[in-house]
């Protein structure tokens, strides 16, 4: 888990996620008047989820490696993986989760 946000917070959001992949929300990436996010900051609520960054959506079975439960955090840096961040409940989720979402610089 992370600690601390790696960074200067300059947007945040909250992204429901359910049972199809969701990504972040492309006018967040595209600021016109303001430099784009280098990075995000993501905590999970309620219910466990799988993400992945690498262009392949994320699947309620397999994230790669990054299934984070409720409470946990995890940082992506990056234009390519933000615009490529997938994230879905995790199979053995009861319901939808949340996704607390900091961007960064």
């Amino acid at each position: 888990m992370v600690d601390t946000i790696p960074g200067e917070v300059v947007d945040f959001e909250s992204i429901s996620v359910g049972a199809a992949a969701v990504g972040l929300t492309a006018s967040k990436l595209s600021r016109a008047s303001k430099s784009n996010p280098r990075g995000v900051y993501v905590v999970v609520e309620s219910h466990p989820l799988n993400f992945r960054s690498d262009g392949v959506a994320a699947t309620g079975a397999v994230g790669g490696g990054t299934r984070k439960a409720p409470g946990q955090a995890f940082v992506v840096w990056g234009a390519p993986a933000l615009a490529n961040l997938s994230m879905i409940r995790t199979d053995d989720a009861t319901a939808g989760s949340v996704a607390n979402v900091s961007y960064l610089v």
